[in-house]
């Protein structure tokens, strides 16, 4: 492997994404290095420049070359983005001056379906909680919402994944990845305070994360099905119907674009396997 791609990859793992998401930005930049032998006989970094990308990532839209097949337009957009991530690293590491790969534009992809709250929703959605919820679809409606954990993710919270600081009203979520690494999500007050309410209603206290943290009416821990009925139940007593745990995991990564995230960043704290995903929560 180029020595520089070595370097990369130690800081990538470092970087606490999926082994999955390593090894496909790897794949992705070794690819373009092979294409920059090709054409001009090496890969260099500080030699790379804009043409050269713009030249690869369209010879991979046309398909270019013998029984090869144009690539899809959200495949080149990840090509895209691991090109920004290791020239950016390598700028900090002072091997570029300047990121080549920076100002080569997306191409447009196909309309996705995804569906996120409004602002509008989501207050409407936080009013109805605050005030005929009970206290513990309060808390996973909100905790989900700041978050954006999957329904799976959420069912497996244990008493130690959640830290919750009743004082400061400051937390975090710890969630297994596929690598045997932990993603962790910090909470907003908001959440804190709605699951330090459900919490003191469980153990008498605010200090103790119960175990489990999440109880059904039969006092078993709660399950996946029962949370997208949770779900869907408390959008419909709201006026907001098909409302799904992805709707609140949709709406988590909307906001987190909104708020100046960039793809790194949300496929990081929503635990995509790749910041394609994130491509699509910057339309409309």
């Amino acid at each position: 492997m180029i020595r520089s791609l070595r370097g990369w990859r130690k800081h990538l793992r470092r970087q606490n994404l999926a082994s999955r998401t390593v090894e496909a930005y790897l794949a992705d930049v070794a690819d373009f290095a092979r294409w920059m032998r090709k054409q001009v006989g090496g890969f260099e970094p500080s030699a790379v420049s804009r043409d050269n990308i713009q030249r690869y990532l369209e010879q991979l839209r046309r398909g270019v070359g013998a029984n090869k097949a144009p690539v899809k337009p959200s495949t080149v957009n990840r090509r895209i983005d691991s090109l920004r991530s290791f020239f950016r690293w390598a700028r900090r590491r002072q091997l570029v001056d300047a990121n080549p790969a920076r100002a080569v534009q997306y191409f447009a992809t196909e309309p996705t379906d995804l569906r996120w709250l409004s602002d509008r929703e989501t207050r409407v959605l936080k009013d109805w909680l605050h005030e005929q919820a009970t206290l513990r679809d309060r808390a996973l409606i909100m905790l989900m919402l700041s978050t954006g954990l999957r329904v799976s993710e959420v069912a497996g919270i244990r008493a130690g994944d959640l830290d919750v600081d009743p004082k400061g009203h400051r937390g975090c979520v710890r969630v297994p990845q596929e690598n045997r690494r932990m993603r962790t999500v910090p909470l907003n007050r908001q959440a804190v305070e709605c699951l330090l309410d459900y919490f003191e209603q469980r153990t008498g206290t605010q200090k103790r994360v119960p175990r489990p943290p999440f109880l059904s009416r039969h006092n078993n821990p709660l399950a996946a099905r029962s949370i997208r009925r949770a779900v869907k139940r408390c959008g419909e007593r709201a006026g907001i119907s098909g409302l799904t745990p992805h709707t609140l995991r949709h709406t988590f990564c909307r906001n987190l674009f909104l708020s100046g995230a960039g793809p790194e960043e949300i496929a990081r704290l929503a635990g995509h396997q790749s910041t394609v995903q994130a491509k699509h929560y910057t339309q409309k």
